[in-house]
């Protein structure tokens, strides 16, 4: 019988992964001289120390019997900024949360979305995206918190790239994309 060790109880205080990350050591663009050649921080648990490195260095790193598992995942155009419609018109923002609809309907098509604005949403709450003049609407709310949005665009999905911006985070450019994104 192969026994399982103890999987510690998962660390949710938000102080545990405070630390200071000067401004100068964020990566404001990917390395210009390739990914492998990106810097890595390696935590040595035995000898408790940091070891700055080279990514293409990594297997140096990896116990001989380790499976290493590459995500080949790719951000897309997915924040839209949009206008709540109707009484208090607020800002509001929409994350798609996949490049591919749920669904194709009569009169446009459904995503999965996060929502970001003022206020309780609730099913038929509707949005005006900045950029084009599209109505999203609320179709349905997940017990996880997310929402399925119809976009009453029949071809919302292949204007994507005009409509959406790649989400940066905040500390990168004020999370404003630009055309290197």
């Amino acid at each position: 019988m192969t026994m399982i060790p103890e999987i510690p109880k998962e660390d949710l205080l938000l102080s545990s992964y405070d630390y200071n990350l000067p401004p100068e050591l964020i990566a404001m663009r990917p390395c210009s001289a390739g990914r492998d050649q990106s810097r890595l921080l390696v935590y040595d648990v035995e000898k408790d120390c940091l070891t700055e490195t080279l990514f293409s260095k990594l297997s140096e790193y990896l116990p001989s019997n380790s499976h290493l598992v590459l995500n080949q995942s790719k951000v897309i155009p997915g924040r839209i900024k949009a206008m709540k419609n109707g009484e208090g018109r607020g800002k509001a923002e929409l994350f798609l949360l996949d490049g591919h609809p749920l669904q194709k309907t009569e009169t446009g098509e459904v995503f999965r979305v996060l929502i970001g604005c003022s206020g309780r949403k609730k099913i038929n709450d509707s949005f005006i995206l900045e950029k084009e003049n599209i109505i999203a609407r609320i179709v349905e709310i997940s017990s996880e918190g997310e929402f399925h949005v119809e976009f009453e665009s029949p071809s919302f999905s292949e204007k994507l790239d005009e409509i959406a911006d790649l989400p940066i985070p905040p500390y990168i450019r004020s999370g404003v994309a630009d055309e290197q994104d």
